[in-house]
């Protein structure tokens, strides 16, 4: 495994490379990598487009090179975003006051249609979108001529490669992958030692269903996550004038089955 230096390509080069045929080397992308969200927000994607039209994105696109193509490890919903815009499925939103020149726009939310500039006065403030199809020809070369910067590695194995994107968005802090003394068995039964029976029984069904490369770092995060809920509601049982139990706490106080 190494990295090469950076490549900077153009926006262009980046959509072809998404969207070209299966045999020439399509982007790829592991439904198995959970994210903390499926789609940025409005705002959020026409920041970052904005970002890329005028070339001062400066974040990395990291990718991991395997024969003819190439895994998004981080950087999965950029491309979508950048894809997405490209072929109209969604608009730039940003504030007015930043908006490029010869873009027409209307206000963010309001169906073309229903839209007429006369009535309607934005401030700098205001959200507006506008759409790919909508720009002159020169603001779309100016998008396409545009850079992004990728940061490659070369046949990293498919758990070092889950093991860098963790990482890289910061999903979670303890692993199997990370931690040598962590048990699975052991988890789950201090997890069920404060459920009903019915509720434990459940569990432990749930967990059987996942599976995949990343299925022991998945049932991890949920016992993990069980855990805290568990521990947090004991917290505020505990700090409650009333003196009344949560009905999870109750379970965990009692420790039924």
């Amino acid at each position: 495994m190494f990295f090469n230096t950076r490549e900077l390509i153009t926006v262009r080069h980046l959509l072809q490379w998404s969207t070209c045929h299966e045999y020439l080397g399509r982007l790829k992308t592991s439904d198995e990598y959970p994210r903390r969200e499926t789609a940025p927000s409005p705002e959020r994607a026409g920041k970052f487009i904005l970002k890329v039209l005028n070339n001062t994105d400066e974040e990395f696109l990291v990718l991991n090179m395997k024969l003819t193509n190439a895994n998004i490890i981080d950087g999965a919903a950029r491309v979508a975003t950048l894809v997405k815009f490209q072929e109209g499925q969604i608009p730039m939103v940003v504030p007015f006051g930043q908006l490029p020149d010869d873009v027409a726009w209307r206000p963010h939310g309001v169906a073309k249609e229903k839209f007429k500039l006369t009535r309607f006065s934005p401030n700098s403030e205001t959200l507006v979108e506008a759409f790919y199809c909508d720009m002159e020809p020169a603001v779309q070369q100016k998008f396409l001529d545009s850079h992004v910067t990728l940061l490659k590695l070369e046949d990293l194995c498919d758990a070092d490669e889950a093991h860098l994107h963790f990482e890289l968005n910061g999903l979670r802090v303890k692993s199997p992958s990370y931690a040598s003394d962590y048990n699975e068995d052991e988890e789950l039964q201090k997890v069920c030692s404060r459920l009903f029976a019915n509720d434990a029984e459940h569990l432990r069904a749930t967990l059987g269903y996942i599976s995949g490369v990343l299925a022991p770092v998945a049932r991890c995060e949920v016992l993990r996550l069980m855990t805290k809920v568990l521990d947090n509601a004991d917290e505020a049982a505990e700090g409650s004038e009333s003196g009344t139990l949560p009905r999870t706490t109750k379970r965990n106080r009692h420790g039924r089955h």
